[in-house]
């Protein structure tokens, strides 16, 4: 009995963060202010019943998490929804204040958002503008569907911090949130592909599980955001495991004649993993099942980010406040009568116009902007020929590093330094002298004006050294 009170009077600060993608339930408990992930947990949902359209079925299924699991120090509930629930929509607009940025999203989301008749709740994200243009997420979602949400938050007796979008969630679990990647992931033999400009999603495809099928997909995905976009995409984050992805290493690899960064999504910054101990094959497969939920916590505070209770949710106190406040207003306007009556009438007619001419100005603004960007494309590529040929020469450096590294070492992951001549090689020897021997072979070919170890560290599990060095290009090289 004491230890009931106890718990019932303890601070609950922990997240319960929950992603519905079609059938499947991903559930993720995740410290206070995302101060790491504790938990993941995964359920299939039953055939006949949709999460959204059933709320009983969401809310029978997370009784049972919460009871299983004994996740009493829980306290919030965020969720993360799919494109089946919230309408997503990418915009790119003129750079323009977030007051004027405001009114002309509710005019696009009259043209655009599919809920006719029906009210909505709108909230936006948009990226850094660049050019005198800024790239803007739109997300729409029935009132009706975020009611229920509220209803279930209250008879889970938790408070409903954040509801939020996918592909968000996943970009703020990368610790993406403003990187241009492209994101692989593997569910129930289908590899989906979605691409991330400045964080936002810009384009997505879906292909079978099969290797060859899904490098095909990425190198055509690469291409389209090149072309559309004028953005190339070099890192790839994917899930750990499956069927198609279980080829895939970390490092650098090359598809279709371009050269990708490959990196499996883990737990790593704020969404670090705090459970128990698990390997490093146990601990991707989970942050993989964790990608489509933990990363809300990120977004569940700040106004960098889509939350559709942030963006306008009001309490009953304030709704009571308003009301009262309206009643007085109508006391006011019936004592100042007529008079009162015309100025609020000459007021709103303003007002009108104001709106109408922040209107014309964001077109003229828009056709501005068109111009622009027809006289900076010439510029883009005069400025693109002349990058060419400062590039680092990555085909010749392999190449260089096929011919040059002894029987004895091999490499795990290369990375270009902060200069764009800088290169650092991580790998590991079987002993001092083969890594003495590579660095050797490196100062003699003559295409290096520097070449130093920079660290070595002995594994005791496996006897090998690792180590990582550091190596500057001699001069400029050509693309390939």
């Amino acid at each position: 009995m004491i230890k009931k009170i106890v718990e019932r009077f303890k601070r609950k600060d922990d997240c319960l963060c929950v992603a519905v993608t079609g059938r499947q339930l991903t559930a993720a408990v995740v410290g206070d202010k995302g101060s790491g992930v504790f938990k993941v947990m995964q359920k299939t949902l039953p055939d006949a019943a949709e999460a959204l359209v059933v709320p009983e079925v969401l809310q029978d299924a997370l009784e049972q998490l919460l009871r299983e699991n004994k996740l009493a120090s829980v306290g919030k509930l965020l969720l993360v929804l799919d494109g089946d629930a919230v309408f997503l929509q990418r915009l790119v607009l003129p750079q323009m204040p977030q007051a004027e940025l405001r009114e002309a999203l509710k005019w696009e989301a009259e043209e655009y958002v599919p809920f006719a008749g029906k009210p909505y709740r709108l909230d936006y994200l948009a990226a850094p503008p660049a050019e005198g243009m800024q790239a803007v997420l739109l997300a729409a979602l029935p009132q009706e569907v975020l009611a229920q949400l509220f209803e279930l938050s209250r008879r889970l007796q938790l408070k409903l911090a954040a509801v939020t979008v996918l592909p968000l969630a996943q970009a703020a679990f990368l610790q993406q949130r403003q990187g241009n990647f492209l994101l692989a992931k593997e569910r129930e033999g289908v590899v989906k592909l979605t691409a991330f400009i400045d964080g936002l999603p810009a384009a997505a495809a879906q292909v079978y599980a099969d290797t060859a099928a899904v490098e095909k997909e990425v190198a055509a995905l690469a291409a389209t955001v090149w072309q559309k976009y004028n953005v190339q995409l070099r890192n790839i984050f994917y899930t750990d495991g499956g069927v198609a992805l279980a080829a895939w290493q970390e490092g650098v690899r090359e598809l279709y004649g371009q050269q990708y960064c490959l990196a499996a999504a883990d737990f790593t910054g704020k969404l670090s993993w705090q459970g128990g101990f698990l390997n490093d094959a146990e601990r991707r497969q989970c942050a993989a099942a964790a990608l489509t939920a933990a990363g809300s916590a990120l977004l569940a505070d700040g106004d960098d980010g889509i939350n559709f209770i942030s963006s306008g949710e009001t309490t009953g106190k304030v709704k009571a406040a308003r009301y009262l406040a309206a009643a007085l207003l109508l006391v006011t306007a019936a004592v100042w009568c007529g008079a009162y009556a015309y100025n609020l009438y000459q007021i709103s007619r303003i007002e009108k116009l104001q709106q109408q001419i922040a209107v014309m100005d964001v077109w003229r603004q828009r056709y501005a902007a068109a111009q622009l960007a027809e006289r900076s494309i010439r510029e883009y590529d005069a400025r693109i020929a002349a990058l060419e040929n400062k590039q680092f020469g990555w085909g010749s450096f392999l190449e260089l590093l096929g011919r040059t590294i002894p029987q004895g070492c091999w490499l795990n992951r290369v990375q270009q330094g902060e200069s764009q001549h800088e290169v650092f090689l991580y790998g590991k020897a079987e002993s001092l002298g083969e890594l003495e021997k590579f660095i050797s072979s490196l100062q003699g070919s003559g295409s290096f004006t520097g070449v130093e170890l920079r660290e070595s560290k002995e594994e005791r599990a496996n006897g090998l050294l690792g180590y990582t060095v550091r190596a500057v290009a001699e001069g400029s090289g050509q693309n390939e």
